[in-house]
């Protein structure tokens, strides 16, 4: 297998969904009340722009690849960060779901390497974490050299 590839779900950003469409909702009946004027409408929709965009932004910007020899994690768009960790000295793997995440089923996964403190990589807001993360086991345990 040359390699498996994974960006953020857009599940992970429910709740910007939500209140961006709320925010749009009280815009329109303050609108339609005339309440403020449109200039001020206008100004007070940034926000729900920023909601929306910004999600999109990260959805685009964060990659994650499962290679035959490392896990990689590909982060920006116009610079680009990349972290290259090799099977072989990845010591702890483990995922976190909040609530949402559980009945949504998205969540992330933390790879720790040998000797650092915190962790390297944390793929987040991906979507089926329990089958990625067994797929990592499976790598990590066959990356491994028993003596």
């Amino acid at each position: 297998m040359v390699g498996l590839s994974y960006t953020r779900s857009r599940r992970s950003f429910l709740f910007s969904y939500l209140f961006a469409i709320f925010i749009s909702i009280v815009l329109f009946y303050l609108y339609t009340m005339e309440i403020f004027s449109g200039f001020v409408i206008y100004l007070l929709s940034f926000p729900v722009f920023y909601l929306i965009l910004e999600p999109e932004y990260q959805i685009m910007s964060s990659r994650y690849f499962l290679k035959d020899e490392s896990v990689e994690g590909e982060f920006g768009i116009l610079i680009k960060k990349r972290i290259i960790i090799p099977w072989k000295l990845v010591s702890r793997v483990s995922m976190r779901k909040d609530i949402l995440g559980r009945i949504l089923n998205y969540g992330d996964i933390v790879i720790s390497t040998i000797g650092q403190d915190k962790s390297d990589l944390v793929m987040r807001g991906l979507k089926n974490p329990e089958k990625i993360l067994n797929e990592i086991e499976e790598r990590v345990g066959s990356s491994k050299i028993i003596f």
